[in-house]
């Protein structure tokens, strides 16, 4: 008897070592598995990577990297908003492969992340090598994304979102390419006046005696000028629809970027269609411009910039010569007699009387 439990005790201590080493085995490749990047080529290259294809919703998009900065190639070469490639090859470089959400054909498919059923395929090339595709497919939570590399039938839910990897043009470029840093401004020309900056303050050349400039109208002026977004690129090529060589506005101005000065040309036409066209001398781009952001630009004489006279009257007028017409008191109103009389004696109720004796 004592020997069969002996006997039970040890298979039970060996049952134990058994269940001990297989929980052991199976959480061993999870830990390895929870450190394998998914996209190693994209971590490994990324100062490498001059080119990126974005497919979707039956659309593609191209960002290509021929020199140091990123372009639109099927945009007029427009360039794209800063730091947002780097920041998009980045997050693809962070993936890990974690545990695999499902593995079958089928769930490629309910996923969206299968060869020809995607949210998103994103294609990363060196050169004309092709390092890394995988696609985006539906999302499980916020912020989270199921994908799957073509030649892997592992499909896994990352941190990203098929916004980071838009098809959309206007999402990528460059819509600061014309703002300028109004500390930078030292002058605006054109035929009809002209600012240039003293101190802290812009000063209206030709001013004559008795004329006031309005800084305020300046400073807005100023803001207008170097706070201009891009709209609509029209293209490198000039369309005698754009009207340039008429223009409604011929600015120049001056700008100091750090050590480097720029004289800086803005011809603003109108369009046979209609549109605000404009075109600066150091950008290669026609853009449309809002109408209303438009003509805040189009200002063709000083006296835009100048408090009128009869404001600056006003402000220095003392009150001894304001008119007695102005500040002479109301004439004293007879109010009518029905108005004014008082009321006549209410009899009140006897029994009112009595209660109150």
């Amino acid at each position: 008897m004592s020997k069969t439990i002996r006997l039970l005790g040890v298979l039970f201590i060996i049952q134990l070592i058994v269940v001990a080493a297989l929980l052991l085995q199976k959480n061993e490749p999870r830990d390895k598995a929870s450190e394998q990047v998914l996209l190693p080529l994209v971590q490994s290259k990324q100062n490498q990577i001059d080119k990126i294809v974005i497919s979707g919703e039956s659309k593609t998009l191209t960002l290509t990297r021929p020199g140091a900065e990123w372009i639109l190639p099927d945009y007029y070469d427009f360039p794209v908003a800063e730091n947002q490639v780097s920041t998009l090859i980045q997050k693809l470089a962070d993936f890990k492969e974690g545990w695999p959400v499902a593995t079958t054909a089928a769930a490629a498919k309910r996923f969206k992340v299968s060869d020809d059923d995607f949210e998103r395929k994103l294609e990363l090339y060196q050169g004309e090598t092709l390092l890394e595709t995988l696609y985006v497919g539906s999302s499980p939570g916020f912020r989270k994304v199921h994908v799957r590399k073509p030649d892997d039938s592992n499909i896994y839910d990352v941190t990203f979102s098929a916004f980071d990897a838009s098809i959309k043009i206007a999402d990528w470029r460059d819509t600061s390419l014309l703002r300028l840093e109004e500390k930078g401004i030292s002058n605006i020309s054109t035929p009809g006046f002209s600012l240039a900056k003293e101190g802290d303050v812009f000063v209206l050349d030709g001013l004559a005696e008795g004329e006031t400039i309005a800084q305020t109208t300046v400073a807005d002026y100023v803001q207008n000028l170097a706070a201009l977004n891009t709209v609509t690129v029209l293209g490198k090529e000039a369309s005698a629809t754009f009207n340039q060589e008429d223009p409604l506005l011929l600015l120049t101005v001056e700008n100091k970027v750090e050590s480097q000065s720029a004289t800086l040309e803005y011809r603003l036409s109108r369009s046979s269609e209609g549109q605000f066209i404009l075109k600066r001398s150091d950008l290669p781009f026609y853009f449309t411009l809002h109408d209303v952001v438009a003509k805040s630009l189009i200002v063709s004489d000083k006296k835009y910039f100048l408090i009128p006279p009869e404001e600056e009257t006003a402000e220095k007028r003392p009150i001894e010569e304001i008119p007695a017409e102005v500040v002479e008191t109301p004439a004293e109103v007879e109010m009518p007699a029905e108005v004014i009389e008082t009321p006549a004696e209410v009899e009140m109720p006897a029994e009112v009387i009595r209660s109150t004796r």
